[in-house]
């Protein structure tokens, strides 16, 4: 069986659709990604879907998902980029006794087009 990460973030509308992306496309199908969301936004930033085509990764399909328990016992890793999550998810995921980590991105998902090459 695949190992399989999670990418939590708020809205589920940038950064953590990026990082599956990402991961997925390096990881050849070798592990898998999710992201989802505390509480989803209702489309994918279209900034970021922008960003991702022009550098060859379609994600126009994509669509924020709301983080489950199910997804997360399923998971072999969690990465938030988030400063902080719901209390009840930390205690939903003690239980699921899940790997978590943390990375530390821009605050905020207001993207636009300069911001985006400064990323680069």
């Amino acid at each position: 069986m695949i190992k399989t990460v999670v990418f939590v973030c708020i809205h589920n509308s940038g950064r953590s659709q990026m990082a599956e992306a990402f991961f997925n496309q390096m990881a050849q199908g070798k592990a898998l990604a999710l992201s989802a969301g505390t509480r989803p936004g209702d489309k994918v930033n279209p900034t970021v879907v922008e960003a991702m085509r022009e550098i060859g990764i379609d994600i126009s399909g994509n669509k924020p998902k709301t983080m489950t328990l199910d997804m997360l016992s399923k998971a072999d890793k969690m990465i938030t980029m988030v400063a902080r999550l719901m209390p009840l998810v930390y205690v939903q995921l003690a239980l699921l006794k899940l790997k978590i980590g943390r990375w530390k991105t821009r605050k905020g998902n207001r993207w636009n087009r300069s911001e985006r090459f400064e990323m680069r």
